[in-house]
């Protein structure tokens, strides 16, 4: 999840305009031949992203074509074209993971325009869970709605509500420019966060940084330019050189491949939500370069088997953690092996190579193309037909909230003394770690005390309290 604020590139766009008495003449002439549409190959530059684009494209292809259980809550004073874009790309995100992730559960969609976030902050809270509101981030949004009102878009997945329904939220200014990659981007990016979290039964900490937002950014980059090749170019192009802001790393634009590996080494070493802070932009942006060349390489169902299998892990990751839970880091990297036949120490210097080739071909390419997508294509969505409201099929069973339950109340391996909380994800909670000793918190009615040092200290339950049931909807 991140949100944006009119991210643009820090590079002028050339534009390559043909001299106008060539244009008269060129018709006329026998000898003149027509320009050729360029293959994927010849945009993109490598034969492994030019492999990724056409994986991708292969598998929107072979989506399902069934309409999706989705409920919208849509602010009335939204722009009608920023509405129907995002529709499409629900339904059409819907349809993309229907392998993964089954289009009968459904999916509470929030939309508004950032002139009326107020809206997004009346409809979400009350069908809220606690934790679902934990920290007040969506306040805390509120209040830079209220800064940025015509500048500030982005989206946001928000786990689930009272009625155990996954939850996503997305907003931008009435006046959004829809040639904006990263705007366009925005939809498809948080539902692959939707999907995510279905695999991962709820808890992401099995997931390293660069691969929760990576895949997203992967993803969305290709929905949003999902009929034209050259759009996807210009907005990867951007994407890349969008680590040059002063509030990003700009010195990672010139790392060699030794300097790379040695990030994806360091980012082995998670912790939980409290103590991680936000997520660097280069985790996205490397992370989506990472994703490419995964996709690239050994296609979209080892991809999908290594997320699979990271769901899996959950009970040995705990709350992200990994100084403290010491199987966490083993069970990612032993589910890396069995997805794609290569370690992550393998996988290292290939991806590190496969980076510094896509920043040497952006820079290479930084005045092709326009930044405004739609001087280069029309919008993918300019077409798109509504679907047919949703019907449930006749023998639809029970579905499960997620794609690898949680192991709640039980214990892992055999022998194993790791405790598997039941409690829900990014809050504080009996067990898990927390960052100043003798801080206070409540969990349904029970209260609790930080207990250790600052680097080993964990939320213990005060004397003679039990934690009692959640709240009912």
């Amino acid at each position: 999840m991140r949100t944006k604020t009119n991210r643009s590139a820090s590079f002028k766009r050339i534009a390559l305009i043909l001299p106008l008495a060539l244009a008269l003449i060129a018709p006329s002439n026998p000898g003149f031949a027509a320009a050729k549409k360029k293959s994927d190959l010849q945009i993109l530059g490598n034969a492994r992203a030019a492999n990724a684009r056409s994986e991708f494209l292969l598998q929107l292809k072979n989506a399902s074509t069934r309409t999706p259980n989705l409920e919208y809550h849509i602010d009335p004073t939204i722009n009608p074209a920023l509405l129907t874009g995002i529709k499409v790309d629900t339904a059409l995100s819907a349809d993309f993971w229907a392998s993964l992730r089954p289009i009968d559960q459904k999916v509470v969609v929030y939309i508004a325009s950032t002139e009326n976030f107020k809206f997004l902050v009346d409809e979400i809270t009350p069908n809220s869970t606690p934790e679902g509101l934990f920290g007040d981030w969506l306040g805390h949004k509120y209040l830079q709605a209220q800064m940025e009102p015509h500048g500030f878009f982005g989206g946001g997945a928000p786990a689930f509500d009272k009625n155990d329904n996954p939850v996503f939220m997305v907003y931008a200014p009435n006046g959004q420019g829809l040639g904006s990659g990263f705007w366009t981007q925005t939809t498809s990016h948080e539902f692959v966060h939707v999907t995510q979290r279905y695999l991962m039964g709820g808890n992401m900490s099995p997931m390293l940084g660069w691969v929760i937002e990576g895949q997203a950014d992967y993803i969305g980059a290709n929905f949003a330019t999902r009929n034209n090749t050259e759009a996807f170019a210009s907005y990867w192009i951007q994407l890349i050189f969008s680590m040059a802001r002063p509030d990003a790393s700009p010195k990672v634009l010139g790392w060699n491949q030794k300097q790379f590996i040695d990030w994806f080494k360091s980012k082995e070493v998670t912790l939980a939500p409290e103590k991680a802070g936000d997520i660097p932009v280069e985790n996205y942006v490397v992370g989506a370069m990472a994703s490419q060349y995964l996709y690239g390489t050994y296609g979209y169902k080892k991809v999908n088997t290594y997320y699979d299998k990271l769901g899996k892990i959950m009970p040995d990751c705990g709350d992200g953690d990994s100084t403290t839970n010491v199987k966490c880091n083993p069970s990612r990297q032993k589910a890396f092996k069995e997805a794609f036949g290569v370690s992550m120490a393998e996988f290292y210097p290939k991806v590190a190579a496969h980076i510094v080739t896509e920043i040497a071909w952006a820079k290479k390419n930084s005045s092709t193309y326009q930044s405004d997508l739609l001087k280069i294509a029309p919008s993918p969505w300019s077409n798109a037909k509504p679907q047919p409201p949703y019907v449930a099929p006749a023998n639809l069973g029970p579905i499960s909230k997620y794609g690898n339950p949680t192991l709640e109340g039980r214990r892992g391996e055999p022998g194993s003394t790791q405790f598997v909380d039941p409690y829900p994800p990014n809050i504080a909670a009996p067990g898990r770690s927390c960052l100043t000793p003798n801080d206070k918190a409540i969990l349904y009615g029970a209260t609790m005390t930080c207990v250790g040092t600052t680097t080993a200290a964990k939320w213990t339950l005060d004397p003679g309290q039990v934690v009692g049931p959640a709240p009912k909807p």
